[in-house]
C-alpha cells in the first residue's frame, strides 16, 4: 500500500514537473519590424515605473498589443517579467505611449512587444 502511494507521487511529480516557472518570448517573430520602443526607468512613490513609447512602422493599424517587460540582473537573466497592454489602438505610423509599475527592482530593464493584431479594415482620418 505504502509503495503504491509513493508511485503515484513520483508520477503525479513527473507530470507537473519543476517548480520553475517558464520565461516567457515574444510570441510574433520579427515584431521589430514594425516598432520601435522607446522607454526609460523612473522612481515613483517608492516603487519603479517602466514608461515609454511603442512606435509603429507599419501601414496597417495595430490594436491588442501586449508588451512583455523584464527586469535583468547584471548579466542579463532574467529576474521577472510582466506583460502589460498597451492602450488603445496605433494607428498607421503612428505612436502609443505606456506604463507599467513593476514588483521589484533591477540592474536592468527589457521591453520587448509581446503580442500584436494588425486592423485590416478601418478608417484612420
Amino acid at each position: 500500500m505504502k509503495r503504491s502511494l509513493t508511485i503515484g507521487a513520483l508520477v503525479a511529480l513527473a507530470l507537473v514537473g519543476p517548480a520553475t516557472a517558464a520565461v516567457l518570448e515574444p510570441q510574433v517573430w520579427g515584431w521589430e519590424q514594425f516598432f520601435r520602443v522607446d522607454w526609460t526607468v523612473v522612481e515613483r512613490r517608492g516603487g519603479v515605473v517602466v514608461e515609454g513609447y511603442l512606435t509603429s512602422s507599419s501601414p496597417s493599424g495595430l490594436t491588442r498589443i501586449r508588451l512583455l517587460i523584464e527586469s535583468l540582473d547584471a548579466t542579463g537573466g532574467v529576474l521577472a517579467q510582466r506583460v502589460v497592454w498597451v492602450p488603445g489602438d496605433i494607428a498607421p505610423f503612428s505612436y502609443a505611449p505606456f506604463s507599467a509599475t513593476m514588483a521589484e527592482r533591477a540592474s536592468h530593464y527589457r521591453v520587448r512587444v509581446f503580442t500584436f493584431d494588425r486592423i485590416e479594415t478601418h478608417s484612420w482620418q
